[in-house]
């Protein structure tokens, strides 16, 4: 069992040392507790399914329940997705980095332990400058789930995760309290039809005028 490192970064300048010591420990199959724009997030290397398998258990997250992504550069979406629509594309470009998460046809590169056997992945970019530099130096998409045990109330402070994640995690950083208090608004297009599947912190109506 791990013991937590307790690391202090600021929200609108990281630190790049303390950003790099972070995205090795993640290369090396680290764990950590993030912030984002709208809560705080449980992380590991989204492309390992060993890592993938330990987020489940430490979260007692049933592994049929999808594990969304974040990524960092909108152009490694191609990477992870089958195919991107164009009502995506129109999406991406007026709310991304933000509290968007889209569903999409996974690629092969995805494991099925992240998508509980599904062929599909919830993708976003974070409006976070801590986690994207993190995303950036470990060049790994990140993933998603709120640093909370299922069931319990997401956390939106780094002080809320100590409870249920101290010395479970390699490290939690502190970022601030996030900005939205609320999770991503999720969106389905990996179909014909468009469906929102929870309506977060982007409202729906905001939404209905670009799909």
């Amino acid at each position: 069992m791990p013991k937590t490192k307790i690391i202090k970064i600021d929200s609108q300048k990281p630190e790049k040392e303390e950003i790099k010591k972070i995205a090795q420990k993640l290369k090396k199959g680290g764990l950590i507790i993030f912030p984002t724009d709208t809560l705080y997030g449980l992380g590991g290397n989204a492309l390992n399914k060993n890592i993938v398998k330990k987020i489940f258990n430490l979260k007692k997250r049933p592994t049929s329940k999808p594990i969304s992504i974040n990524i960092a550069y909108k152009k490694d979406l191609k990477k992870y997705v089958k195919k991107i629509p164009t009502s995506a594309k129109k999406l991406i470009k007026e709310f991304w980095p933000g509290p968007l998460t889209i569903i999409f046809e996974k690629s092969k590169i995805i494991p099925n332990e992240l998508t509980g056997g599904s062929p599909y992945i919830g993708v976003r970019i974070p409006d976070n400058k801590i986690t994207l530099e993190i995303i950036k130096k470990s060049g790994l998409p990140l993933t998603s789930p709120s640093a909370n045990l299922s069931g319990k109330k997401p956390p939106t402070t780094a002080k809320q995760t100590k409870k249920d994640f101290l010395n479970k995690v390699n490290i939690i950083i502190d970022g601030d309290e996030t900005t939205t208090k609320e999770g991503s608004t999720i969106i389905d297009l990996s179909k014909e039809k468009s469906l929102i599947l929870r309506e977060g912190a982007i409202p729906i109506k905001k939404l209905n005028k670009f799909i």
